[in-house]
């Protein structure tokens, strides 16, 4: 009679150890597979970020070149200072945030501002800078710099006429803020961080 109850005991355990089995495998298969769906996730919408930040540096490599296509620039630079804040304020082409200045076809410096909110005098490049360089040489560019320890897009473009006179340079340096990282963060509806290469949180 004693046997029966130690019987009963090895035959429930028999059921029910299989049956625990199945439920860790299922749900080791379950975490496996939210883990890769998370991962799979953020890959997706690192992906997005990056393709988000390069439409914008097309976008202002485009808007610059549109900028300084204009023919009033061309006639501005010759008239100095005033007549290029007149021009640059009455343009139909709209710059984002940043800093932009306009140099001499000899290099010096013709004149320079912020453009839209914030104070952005500290992302100027001095007249000997590679950008104003590549600019005096007919290149339009469009590179990342770390300026004062803020990450930018620097765009690069000649103002030119129709025969390919040099009439002046333009530089314009967008920086990577918060109000850049939230037009990313509106776009994938995550945060946005930009890492620097020691690990530094740049955004």
């Amino acid at each position: 009679m004693r046997l029966r109850p130690k019987l009963l005991a090895i035959l429930v355990v028999a059921a029910l150890v299989p049956l625990l089995v199945v439920a860790l495998v299922a749900a080791r298969v379950t975490l496996d597979s939210q883990e890769r769906g998370l991962r799979n996730a953020a890959r997706r919408q690192a992906d997005v970020s990056v393709n988000l930040v390069l439409r914008s540096v097309e976008t202002l490599g485009n808007q610059l070149v549109s900028f300084a296509a204009q023919p009033n620039l061309r006639a501005a630079l010759t008239r100095g200072p005033d007549a290029v804040r007149s021009v640059v304020r009455s343009s139909p082409v709209m710059l984002p945030n940043g800093y932009l200045q306009v140099f001499r076809p000899t290099g010096g410096s013709v004149w320079a501002q912020t453009i839209g909110g914030g104070q952005w005098s500290q992302l100027a490049v001095d007249a000997g800078a590679p950008a104003v360089a590549w600019g005096r040489a007919w290149s339009r560019r469009v590179t990342f710099a770390l300026t004062d320890g803020t990450l930018v897009i620097r765009a690069v473009a000649p103002v030119v006429d129709d025969s390919l006179g040099l009439h002046g340079v333009l530089v314009f340096s967008q920086p990577l803020d918060g109000t850049f990282a939230d037009a990313i963060k509106g776009a994938i509806g995550s945060d946005v961080f930009v890492v620097g290469s020691q690990g530094k949180v740049m955004i």
